[in-house]
């Protein structure tokens, strides 16, 4: 049996860019062909993947006034037990299983 398989998916794009001019930056993300979001973290720390996603993970804090993130070991061990409260609360609960920050 022959099973044909016609792939419809599109490319898109994500992705850090340089600029601090945000007009600038659209501009260029909307002359391309193909849907493209972009992240300017020289505009807002707030931008930048790494903080988008480690935000509520235990042990991660942001520091706004030095603009990165600091990993603390003693606050990873005090701040586990109450995200995988958290994490158990969200899986029991099918409405909010879809989200993975709290």
């Amino acid at each position: 049996m022959v099973v044909e398989f016609e792939a419809r998916c599109s490319t898109t794009a994500m992705g850090i860019m340089p600029h601090r001019d945000v007009d600038r930056a659209l501009e260029l993300a909307l002359s391309l062909d193909i849907p493209f979001w972009p992240q300017l973290p020289k505009v807002s720390l707030y931008e930048d993947m790494y903080v988008q996603a480690s935000q509520n993970f235990p042990g991660i804090a942001i520091d706004l006034d030095k603009e990165r993130l600091v990993f603390s070991t003693a606050r990873f061990e005090q701040e586990l037990d109450e995200y995988f409260l958290k994490m158990d609360n969200l899986q029991s609960n099918k409405d909010l299983c879809c989200l993975w920050i709290v």
